[in-house]
C-alpha cells in the first residue's frame, strides 16, 4: 500500500494485491482523506475482493526505508505517521 498527498487533505493510495494487481482510492472517488479511519480503507478493499471472513486479513505498508508496518483500523490515515510522511 503507497499513499500520496498532494494537498494537506487530499489523498491518494495505491493498494497492491496478492494477484498484483492494484487498487487506487483516492479522495474524490471514495472521500479518503487523512482524516479517515484505517477500517474505511480496510473495507473498500474488502469490499472489492469480496471478502467474508475479514478477521483474517490486513494491510501492510512500507515506509522510505522499506520498513514494514500494520495498518490499525483504529487510527485514521494521518496518524499513521509512516504512511503519508
Amino acid at each position: 500500500m503507497g499513499c500520496f498527498c498532494a494537498v494537506p487533505e487530499e489523498f491518494y493510495c495505491e493498494v497492491l494485491l496478492l494477484d498484483e494487481s492494484k487498487l487506487t482510492l483516492t479522495t474524490q472517488h471514495q472521500g479518503i482523506k487523512k482524516s479517515t479511519k484505517g477500517s474505511v480503507v480496510l473495507g473498500y478493499v474488502f469490499r472489492h475482493l469480496n471478502l467474508i471472513e475479514i478477521d483474517y486479513f490486513g494491510l501492510r505498508y512500507c515506509d522510505r526505508s522499506h520498513q514494514t508496518f500494520w495498518l490499525d483500523p483504529t487510527k485514521t490515515l494521518a496518524e499513521h505517521k509512516e504512511l503519508i510522511n
